[in-house]
């Protein structure tokens, strides 16, 4: 009876875990959509600098872009003032997705006093012990034995 009321009682607390777990996916999940998170700041802090790098190597001279051996350079200063520009762009993007989520509200339900009247005292009550008398003799045999 033990291992029985063991069983059922591990059962729940495996739900219990698991569905704690999933709340706290879906919380960062809205956190994410809702707050700045901590890499898009270190990201837009280094963007000024990166964009000044760009614009120092976007100016190029039209006699360099004759001379062949910087031509594979000069391809890639573009390439990366190019990757600057979709960051700038990503960037851009979050910063307008969290202004128009500014106004959310998050909150958890139930509350604590709807948890202690309700949930809390069905846990307490959860599961009775029968005990019922059985008779080890039937009584019929004790007739036959009669």
């Amino acid at each position: 009876m033990k291992t029985d009321i063991q069983k059922i009682f591990t059962k729940i607390r495996t739900e219990l875990n698991n569905r704690e777990d999933k709340l706290y996916e879906e919380i960062d999940k809205i956190f994410e959509k809702i707050f700045f998170n901590e890499e898009l700041i270190k990201e837009s802090e280094k963007l000024p600098n990166l964009i000044k790098l760009s614009l120092e190597k976007g100016k190029i001279q039209e006699d360099e872009w004759k001379n062949e051996s910087k031509l594979i350079e000069l391809i890639n200063h573009c390439i990366n003032i190019e990757n600057t520009i979709i960051k700038i762009d990503s960037i851009y993007n979050k910063i307008q997705e969290y202004n128009s989520n500014k106004d959310t509200e998050v909150n958890f339900e139930p509350k604590n006093a709807d948890i202690e009247n309700n949930l809390i005292n069905e846990i307490k009550k959860f599961g009775n012990i029968k005990v019922a008398k059985k008779n080890f003799i039937d009584d019929n045999e004790i007739i036959q034995i009669k």
